[in-house]
C-alpha cells in the first residue's frame, strides 16, 4: 500500500515528514508500555519491603534457592521459566519458532534475617511481572472497624456449684 492512498491530498514533503512522527509516536508508546510494567512490577516486590523473610515463604512458596552472605544476610531467590511458542510463515512454509523466556527475583535481608531490605529482578520483564502478579503483593493488615472485647486479670469466671 503505498503512503499515497494513506495520505491522500497531501504533499510528498509532508508524507515524508509524516513517517518519522508515526515511528516516534510508536516508540513512544512502546516505552510507555515498557515503563508501566516495570513500575508495576516494583510496586509489587516494594510491598515485601519491611516483612519478614518468613511472611514471603508463605505467602510465595520456597525460594528456588538462598543464599547465605558474608555480612550474615539471607538473599531468597525465586525463579520461573516459561517456554513460549510462536508459529510463523517463512518462506511459505509454516515454522514454530520456541523461546524461552524466564525471571530471577531476589530478596535481601538485614543481618539479624528477620526483615526484607531490597529486592532485585533480572530476566524479561513481562515473565517477572506476570510472576509477581500470580504470587503477590504483602498483604495488608486491616484495622478492625469494631474493638474486640477485652479480657482483663479482675474478671472472674462464674461459681458453678
Amino acid at each position: 500500500m503505498s503512503l499515497t492512498r494513506v495520505c491522500p491530498g497531501m504533499s510528498q514533503t509532508k508524507r515524508q515528514r509524516k513517517i518519522p512522527r508515526l515511528g516516534i509516536l510508536g516508540l513512544l508508546a512502546l516505552t510507555s508500555c515498557v515503563s508501566s510494567s516495570s513500575q508495576r512490577l516494583e510496586a509489587i516486590l516494594d510491598t515485601w519491603v519491611g516483612a519478614s523473610p518468613d511472611d514471603i515463604v508463605t505467602q510465595w512458596g520456597a525460594p528456588t534457592s538462598t543464599y547465605d552472605m558474608q555480612d550474615k544476610r539471607l538473599v531468597l531467590t525465586y525463579r520461573a521459566d516459561r517456554m513460549e511458542s510462536r508459529s510463523l510463515l517463512f518462506y511459505h512454509q509454516p515454522e514454530v519458532q520456541t523461546t524461552t523466556l524466564n525471571c530471577q527475583i531476589s530478596f535481601f535481608s538485614n543481618p539479624d534475617r528477620d526483615t526484607i531490605t531490597a529486592h532485585r529482578s533480572s530476566g524479561d520483564l513481562y515473565s517477572c511481572y506476570d510472576f509477581a502478579r500470580t504470587l503477590g503483593s504483602r498483604p495488608t493488615i486491616k484495622p478492625s472497624s469494631s474493638p474486640s472485647p477485652k479480657k482483663t486479670l479482675d474478671q472472674t469466671p462464674p461459681d458453678h456449684h
